[in-house]
């Protein structure tokens, strides 16, 4: 089964993506508007034990934390994909950094590691700089702290759901 580690941001934020996700996001109703802190991996229940014993001495390490997003971004050229991007991100950056130790090291990633919530993606070019022309000028503050991290498993049918949270404690 594939297993992700994610923070879920508040519900204004949610609502917020989800507005722009409903049209330009074909995975809209696969999984809710999150931050990925790992990227998914297939893992059997022996890696899974593993990876939960990681987490569970990640999360005592960090304090909760805020984050404010106030601008939106884009990966293009690499991919059509647009996203909220925080203000000063080096708070997840580090806890990326702690949780991809050990059981959960990363051998090669595909890409640098970049804190974001996308709200759009595998748009044509046209669409894509249409709407980050729009959404770049758009003023907003959304604002979020956050207490834990969540582990999340893949359905069969592609839904992803919350196996397991980690409240972080430090």
């Amino acid at each position: 089964m594939q297993y992700g580690i994610a923070i879920l941001p508040t519900r204004e934020i949610q609502e917020f993506a989800d507005s722009w996700r409903r049209r330009y996001d074909p995975y809209y109703d696969k999984i809710v508007p999150h931050l990925t802190v790992r990227e998914r991996e297939e893992m059997d229940e022996s890696r899974l034990a593993e990876a939960v014993h990681q987490l569970e001495r990640t999360v005592d390490r960090f304090a909760p934390f805020s984050l404010l997003f106030n601008r939106v971004s884009t990966f293009y050229p690499v991919t059509n994909t647009l996203y909220l991007a925080p203000e000063r991100p080096e708070t997840v950056i580090e806890l990326h950094h702690a949780v991809c130790q050990g059981p959960l090291s990363l051998e090669s990633p595909k890409y640098v590691y970049t804190p974001h919530i996308t709200i759009a993606q595998e748009m044509s070019p046209d669409e894509l700089h249409d709407l980050y022309g729009r959404l770049r000028m758009m003023r907003f503050d959304l604002k979020m702290d956050v207490n834990e991290i969540h582990l999340f498993e893949r359905a069969e049918d592609g839904r992803w759901s919350i196996r397991q949270s980690f409240a972080l404690g430090g």
